[in-house]
């Protein structure tokens, strides 16, 4: 863990845009302590103002204070995704596991089901989503992960096919210990 550290502050660009997402993830989480405006409420009298001590990034054409819409929506867009990247590894991790361990069937149904989600478009596959839900965080959270559950799946499923004739897995069947079992405490650890 110490090498991978240490390759990775060599990398300037790494470092300076590790740096970009700390202050990103910083801006979203105190976005009540560095904004004094509302990034939503009208101030017709301050329309179109340009960048200025009072605003940074100006005023739009409603009076709204740009640098608050802009820090707000880093919050909203770090809880996107957050629950994206937790609700498509957890379904592409059940997938996944159930194609690469049981195999035969299954595994042929799961991987063709794999393939038709990624065969098709990731961002027009997300809009035409959001076409037919409407437009909420809610329905966004479902279309990325909808379009991005295969990616996880395919990547577990390659891992449990590589582990699950390992030795230790071998022994955990001989012994009888589960299905589910062995796939949660013998192989998932290994393949994560």
């Amino acid at each position: 863990m110490l090498d991978i550290w240490r390759t990775f502050v060599r990398s300037k660009a790494g470092v300076v845009g590790l740096i970009m997402i700390l202050l990103i993830v910083a801006a979203g989480l105190f976005a009540p302590l560095l904004t004094p405006y509302s990034p939503i409420e009208p101030n017709l009298s301050e329309a179109l103002l340009p960048p200025s001590a009072d605003h940074w990034f100006g005023t739009d054409d409603v009076g709204r204070d740009i640098f608050s819409g802009v820090v707000w929506g880093a919050r909203t867009s770090m809880l996107i995704a957050l629950a994206t990247v937790v609700a498509s590894t957890l379904i592409g991790l059940v997938v996944g596991m159930a194609a690469g361990y049981f195999g035969g069937w299954i595994d042929s149904v799961l991987s063709r089901m794999i393939e038709v989600f990624l065969s098709i478009p990731a961002f027009l596959f997300a809009i035409l989503i959001l076409a037919m839900l409407g437009a909420s965080t809610t329905n966004i959270v479902i279309a990325l992960t909808v379009t991005f559950w295969p990616i996880s799946a395919r990547l577990v499923r390659g891992e449990f096919i590589r582990l699950k004739e390992r030795l230790f897995v071998e022994a955990a069947r001989m012994v009888g210990v589960r299905p589910l079992a062995i796939m949660l405490r013998e192989i998932l650890p290994s393949a994560l």
